[in-house]
Parts: C-alpha cells; structure tokens; sequence
C-alpha cells in the first residue's frame, strides 16, 4: 500500500529486494498532500527503488504517471476464488446458511462483510434496524472479532435497543459465500474504502 513507502526506503538503503504492492485509489497529488513536505522525495524514491511495483488496477498506473519514469511496473488483476462464480441464487448454498444460522426462508436479510472498524460503519445498519419495524428482516455484520472496541461499543448498541433478534454479528469466517448467497440486500457501508474486497466478491 502507498504508506508502506517508507518500508521500500530503509530495504533500499539495507540492500534488500523489495516488490511494492498499490492498490490505493489516491492520485499521487492528493497522496503527498497528506504527507510532511520532507516525506515527498522519499515517496518520488521509492517508486524506484523497488525491484518491482505491483499495481492491482490497470487504471492505477495513470494516478501514479509522474513516479513512473523508467520504473519496472506490472499489473495484476486479483483473482477472486472460482467458489465465487457460483450461479448467482444457488439454492443448495443458500439454504445451508439459513438452516446453519435459522433464518427463515421468509427472512429478508441484510447482510454486509467487512473488518469492524469503524471506518467500515457497520453501526449504519444497527441505527437502520431502530427504523425497520416490519418483522421478518435481520441484519447479519460479518467479520467479527470479540477484541474489537468497535464492535463491543455496536453489540452493547444492539443489547440497549433490544435488536438482538435482528441484528447478528457474526465472527470473521473463512468462506463468506454462503452469505452472500443467502442475502436478499448487500449494504456497503464503509465510510471510505479505497479498494474493498467485498465489492469484487
């Protein structure tokens, strides 16, 4: 990632190799607008002094144009599972997490993936159950982690309002498709989020 430019640096300067990965969507402007005016040679550098800089994007290498002068770039398009290919309404995968899970086929339920932090504002969808009313939609937050402040300021948040038959927080799993096919509605609720996973899955 772009703030890992640093890291490039003191490889440099030790010898070793190093291959730069990017897959911010900041052009290379606003990017050291955040940074000190010192930092900005170091950025400029460590375009070179990469072995390789590695973009995910074929559209990104035009944000960075003014730091690839004689630079040895690639792009890699990422490559989701093929589990992901899976025809779109697969009945056998949707059933398994509803019975896994007893949500009711009549369920409409709201699903969104993501870390919990709180750029990811799942506490979007928390503060949207208070509205929803109507009985047979759940909200499902995927990807939690007990050790998060975040999310034990959000489950405390459920407890209060007495969400907890609508709103799960569900532990971070390794196949999250089961999910997405059991969802009626995906909720991307991130605040800002330069280059989400969930949006290509």
């Amino acid at each position: 990632v772009l703030h890992s430019f640093f890291v490039v640096n003191v490889l440099h300067s030790m010898a070793i190799p190093s291959i730069w990965i990017i897959h911010e969507s900041y052009t290379s402007r606003e990017y050291l607008s955040m940074l000190p005016e010192y930092q900005h040679k170091n950025f400029h550098n460590a375009f070179h002094q990469a072995v390789n800089v590695v973009f995910g994007s074929s559209a990104l290498p035009t944000l960075y144009k003014e730091c690839l002068d004689d630079v040895n770039f690639l792009v890699i398009h990422p490559a989701i599972p093929e589990k992901f290919s899976s025809e779109y309404g697969n009945t056998d995968l949707r059933r398994r997490c509803r019975k896994e899970y007893d949500i009711p086929e009549s369920c409409i339920l709201v699903l969104t993936v993501g870390a919990f932090e709180p750029y990811k504002n799942q506490k979007l969808l928390v503060e949207a159950a208070k509205l929803v009313h109507e009985d047979g939609i759940c909200f499902f937050l995927v990807g939690g982690n007990p050790e998060s402040v975040y999310q034990q300021s959000i489950a405390e948040n459920i407890r209060t309002n007495n969400l907890d038959d609508k709103v799960m927080i569900i532990p971070e799993v390794a196949d999250v498709v089961p999910f997405y096919l059991a969802a009626d509605i995906f909720a991307f609720t991130s605040i800002w989020d330069t280059y989400p996973l969930v949006v290509l899955e």
